[in-house]
């Protein structure tokens, strides 16, 4: 559902707008959704170790961790109050983002895949339908869609793991932020690296450019998260796998990119030069192809490593 979102949300945006105006949501998203990423703190990969360590405390871990990095909220409000046009509606979209990224790991450990299949589908939905019936697309409306999309998968989330909820908190907020630090630093570079050149692209260039930019680029980027989504629901085998056995599945999830390469290009030419209307040189194909591989061959080296 992520690379389907990341297609139709700008797509419809642009073609009911204009490319200027994608642009100047992505100027607005890339900082609330830093923002977010510094409030999971490494939560995600933190919270699947543990339960892992002790499956029975699976709820004390994850109310530790929610109210430990709530406590990171007011400092990034006055991030975005500073450094964005839209304070009010970032801070509900970084908060939304934040409160529904706080069950990935539960949505993993309970093994709850088909339920947020359908409470994302039915969200992203809600968000392209809103999108789609826009009078005049600004960025006020965008953004608040944006939100209401957010909200529509955080309230059945809610109804979900409410039995988790139901759980008395108590934390020990110092041991959870020593504890998720390697992981934060290790998804925090991996964000930077990922998307310094969007940041780049962000300062430098007009809202046209960087609206068809953000689209190419990110096209690719979700070719290469699909094998952590391919991974993801083993997770847990993962963990328990001697080394030898996490290298073999290294070596068939990186053959099984490379079979998935050709219908990579060929998607991202229908996307971009036929949906988007876009003209993409062979080069950049043939750059978004090596970006998307490497991923399929190292994500689940990644897990070993977490585990030591």
């Amino acid at each position: 559902l992520g690379p389907v979102g990341g297609i139709v949300v700008p797509w419809v945006v642009i073609h009911h707008g204009s490319r200027a105006v994608w642009g100047e949501v992505v100027a607005l998203m890339v900082v609330v959704q830093l923002a977010a990423h510094v409030l999971g703190w490494g939560s995600k990969d933190t919270l699947l170790r543990l339960f892992a360590r002790s499956p029975v405390h699976v709820r004390h871990f994850w109310w530790d961790s929610l109210l430990t990095r709530s406590a990171l909220v007011p400092v990034m409000a006055l991030v975005l109050f500073r450094y964005t046009t839209l304070p009010l509606l970032a801070l509900g979209w970084m908060v939304t983002l934040f409160l529904t990224a706080a069950f990935d790991a539960l949505v993993i450990q309970r093994e709850r895949f088909a339920a947020a299949f359908l409470i994302d589908a039915s969200a992203l939905l809600v968000q392209v339908l809103g999108l789609h019936f826009l009078d005049t697309p600004s960025v006020p409306r965008i953004v608040g869609w944006m939100l209401i999309g957010q909200l529509c998968r955080l309230a059945p989330l809610l109804f979900l793991f409410r039995l988790e909820l139901a759980e008395r908190p108590r934390f020990d907020a110092r041991t959870h932020l020593i504890n998720a630090l390697p992981f934060f630093l290790i998804g925090l570079s991996g964000l930077l690296g990922s998307r310094v050149d969007l940041y780049t692209m962000t300062a430098l260039v007009d809202k046209d450019r960087l609206g068809a930019y953000q689209v190419i680029t990110a096209l690719f980027l979700q070719f290469q998260a699909l094998s952590g989504l391919i991974s993801a629901p083993f997770t847990r085998e993962l963990y328990r796998m001697p080394g030898a056995s996490l290298r073999m599945a290294a070596l068939r999830l990186g053959r099984l990119g490379l079979l998935l390469l050709p219908i990579f290009l060929l998607v991202g030419w229908l996307v971009l030069e036929q949906l988007f209307r876009f003209k993409v040189s062979a080069l950049t194909y043939v750059a978004g192809a090596l970006i998307a591989w490497p991923a399929f061959a190292y994500v689940p080296l990644i897990t070993g490593l977490y585990k030591h």
